[in-house]
């Protein structure tokens, strides 16, 4: 009977301790902001003009340069929306520059953070994250619209590229503090030319709960089975 006993305490316990890795995730927030940089130069012969936004839930960059007849506008705007503490919506529009005349010039829109979120978890869970990045129906010339990166933790996880316009990344999360990061990798030089070329693309992330992985299960089920014959043996 002791040994029976035994036996039905060790499976409940087992039981017990597994059964925690279904355990509703908590997200705890710590900061979401924008922080978006545009740097355009119509000649390099001259100094470049740099616009930049910072902080909350949005950002819009426009900067202009013009030499002469030569011009260039290197613009972007971000928007972020929750729909709770672990999931929303990333959309930036008119990522890109505009040109006159420019042959020896430059745009950039990669030297900032573009989009950050800052948060932590109690227990494993997977971030989600589906892009579409897509020329603008204005765009007359693509080259150096590179896409946009994501960053987890400050390591790379994955590019979402203009040429594969639709892509999804999934990455791990162990419990404790994390950061995720997109942004874009837009920026030209030299003999830009006279052109358009803006992208806009839109981010839907999620994080969520791992599911236990098949052996954990397996486990579980041979935790209640031992419960099941604990308790047949002690009626017996």
């Amino acid at each position: 009977m002791q040994a029976t006993r035994f036996v039905s305490a060790a499976a409940l316990a087992a039981g017990l301790a597994l059964s925690g890795a279904a355990h509703a995730l908590a997200i705890t927030p710590a900061s979401s902001f924008f922080s978006m940089a545009a740097e355009a130069r119509a000649t390099n012969d001259v100094g470049s003009t740099l616009m930049t936004d910072a902080g909350g839930p949005f950002a819009f960059v426009s900067a202009t340069s013009t030499v002469g007849d030569a011009s260039i506008t290197a613009r972007g705007a971000g928007s972020a929306t929750f729909a709770d503490a672990g999931s929303g919506q990333i959309v930036f529009t008119d990522i890109g520059w505009i040109s006159t005349n420019v042959t020896n010039g430059l745009a950039r829109l990669n030297q900032g953070l573009d989009w950050q979120y800052q948060f932590s978890i109690d227990a494993d869970a997977v971030l989600s994250v589906s892009g579409t990045v897509a020329s603008d129906a204005r765009t007359t010339n693509s080259f150096g619209l590179n896409g946009f990166g994501l960053s987890v933790d400050g390591g790379s996880s994955g590019i979402f590229y203009l040429d594969d316009p639709t892509g999804a990344v999934s990455v791990a999360l162990t419990p404790g503090a994390h950061s995720i990061r997109l942004q874009n990798f837009a920026n030209i030089a030299a003999n830009i030319g006279t052109r358009t070329a803006l992208m806009d693309a839109t981010f839907d992330w999620t994080i969520t709960a791992a599911v236990p992985e098949p052996g954990t299960l397996a486990l579980v089920g041979l935790a209640l089975a031992g419960l099941g014959f604990g308790s047949r043996r002690s009626r017996s």
